[in-house]
């Protein structure tokens, strides 16, 4: 039996119904699940568990108090902990029920009597105390009598004899709960110190101890959050005064909040909820298949994987999904491995497989796997301006870019250009147009785009800097002088516009955007030279019909005061039908 002990310094910290859905996941997953609430001064789990509409608490007569109760006042223990356990069935009725061992009737009157009776420190501190025997013994009943694969215990909070027994005599994980304040976090350090001491004192030094940051806002933003848990890594794990209590935790998970829960908190896992729609199930199946001991969970996913692999052969579309549902229900690594695998030997491609790669990488955040890289280098593009039905974590697909070495620059330039024009994030569009740049030098239209972001994100001197570094090689690049020439016009350079202001310069800048054209020109006194190319440019695209192009001529003319001419060259040019149309649209 492994016993796993969610514990917190305060409360608040969503502790309890953590605590449920860990419960349904490992009863989903065919393990006998034990549950004890240890809180006994604010109990609750008999409320996690609830399936009424109006949130009523599952029926209990007795439990843990009672227990104890019984002990204290009749000097023996019970004859069996069977008395003190709630079934809870699962959703899913093939499934073994959850055996919860409640608080006990709370908040009943004749709860709140019994436990102001016991006496904490007879039990615990008088000559031959009792105390830490009996709940070694309950642990030992509830492994004899319930015969559970996992004892999960809800400890109660703060620094309590409740909360050492659940901490320090009883499990073999620990799950510390912590918000992100100093209080919070002073508090966590001081408990997880002293119970590495405790665990020292009793010769054990195998109890994991994992840390989850709760109620988390989403931040949206890899690179911060990552940035976050490192600084709550780095305060719990400072050198202690007596060096053996400084800590060192396996890892520290995050539990976002999820708005709609502080409404009514209800359970998520095995439930009508989507991993895609809830940040916060993800996070709960990422803490849990990480918990599980690797040995106990993988017999189980095997077995249904393989299931799933014989049927792909007769039902592919029925295995697909299959295997979708255990990624979904289970979230480990391996499930969401085997889903790409079938997408790929299905080759479905698109929004399904990019989803997927996603929560795979949600789990593991492990970017250098191949197939992960190959699934999404083959199905991102840049999400569309007008919308689109799935917009990934973009710092889910910079991960992977940057995991091999930004080597593909495809990858890049629809990163960068999803970052500058959908998140609205220019800088960070800048960042990787420079490094795109550094990698593959000069290509396309990447230093033009790189320019523009920088200007967006007010970074003019690197911007300048830029300019500076490649116009003597770029001339021939008419999407750099065009950058070049905006940045000139934006910034009023007097120095840059007088260099553009060359009329083979205005000719190419006339050939790219005759706006930006007529801009230069103007400042600097070169008027004429639009006014003598201009009808030359309107010959040489007009014929192609309406298009972007012909309207920034068309823009152009106007401003020249010539707009009337421009409108009567389109007329002698274009089909009627079309000349209006176009007309009708724009001028």
């Amino acid at each position: 039996m492994q016993t796993i002990t969610f514990f917190s310094y305060k409360g608040g910290t969503g502790r309890s119904i953590a605590v449920a859905n860990a419960a349904r996941y490992l009863t989903l997953l065919g393990f006998r699940v034990a549950v004890m609430d240890f809180d006994l001064e604010a109990p609750g789990l008999h409320y996690k568990f609830s399936q009424a509409a109006d949130g009523a608490p599952v029926a209990v007569e007795r439990g843990v108090v009672d227990y104890l109760f019984s002990f204290v006042t009749e000097g023996k223990r019970p004859a069996s902990i069977n008395d003190y356990v709630t079934e809870v069935f699962a959703l899913d009725k093939d499934k073994p029920p959850i055996y919860l061992i409640p608080a006990g009737k709370a908040p009943s009157v004749d709860y709140w009597q019994k436990l102001s009776r016991l006496n904490w420190h007879e039990l615990f501190y008088a000559p031959e105390s009792q105390g830490v025997e009996l709940f070694l013994d309950l642990k030992y009943r509830i492994e004899d009598e319930i015969t559970p694969d996992f004892l999960l215990i809800d400890s109660r909070t703060g620094v309590t004899e409740m909360g050492g027994v659940a901490t320090t005599i009883l499990p073999d994980t620990i799950i510390y709960l912590l918000l992100y304040n100093r209080e919070n976090l002073d508090g966590a350090r001081a408990v997880l110190r002293s119970l590495k001491r405790s665990m020292r004192q009793i010769g054990d030094q195998k109890v994991k101890i994992f840390g989850a940051l709760g109620r988390l806002p989403e931040l949206g933003d890899y690179e911060l959050e990552s940035k976050l848990l490192g600084e709550v890594r780095a305060f719990l794990e400072e050198t202690a005064d007596n060096l053996e209590d400084t800590l060192a935790l396996d890892e520290i998970f995050v539990l976002h909040s999820e708005p709609v829960l502080q409404l009514r908190e209800s359970l998520l896992v095995g439930t009508e909820h989507s991993p895609d729609d809830s940040i916060l199930l993800q996070d709960y199946l990422r803490l849990f298949s990480h918990i599980v001991p690797k040995a106990m969970i993988m017999p189980r996913i095997e077995n249904l994987i393989r299931a799933a692999r014989e049927k792909i052969w007769f039902d592919p579309e029925g295995a697909t999904k299959e295997m979708e549902y255990l990624a979904e229900v289970y979230g480990t690594p391996e499930c969401f491995r085997e889903v790409l695998m079938f997408y790929n030997v299905r080759s479905i491609k698109g929004f399904r497989a990019l989803k997927m790669a996603q929560r795979f990488w949600t789990v593991t955040q492990e970017p250098k796997d191949l197939l992960l890289r190959r699934t999404v280098a083959e199905t991102f593009e840049v999400p569309s301006i007008l919308g689109s039905s799935y917009i990934p974590d973009l710092n889910f697909i910079e991960s992977v870019w940057r995991a091999w070495e930004e080597a593909d620059i495809t990858l890049g330039r629809k990163l960068a250009e999803s970052y500058g024009y959908i998140k609205n994030n220019p800088g960070k569009a800048a960042d990787i147009y420079l490094q795109l740049i550094k990698k593959f030098g000069v290509r396309d239209d990447d230093l033009a785009r790189c320019i523009r972001m920088l200007m967006t994100a007010e970074r003019i001197e690197e911007a300048r800097n830029l300019i500076d570094t490649f116009k003597d090689t770029q001339m021939s690049n008419l999407d750099f002088l065009t950058a070049w020439a905006e940045f000139a016009v934006q910034q009023g350079d007097s120095n840059y516009l007088k260099y553009l202001s060359q009329e083979p310069i205005i000719l190419g800048l006339l050939e790219g955007d005759p706006d930006v054209a007529l801009e230069v020109a103007e400042r600097t006194g070169q008027r004429q030279i639009i006014v003598k190319h201009i009808g030359a440019k309107l010959a040489m695209i007009i014929g192609g019909g309406p298009s972007p192009a012909l309207t920034k001529i068309g823009i152009v003319y106007s401003a020249l005061g010539k707009e009337q001419e421009f409108i009567a060259q389109v007329r002698n040019r274009m089909p009627q039908s079309q000349a209006d149309w176009f007309l009708k649209m724009y001028f």
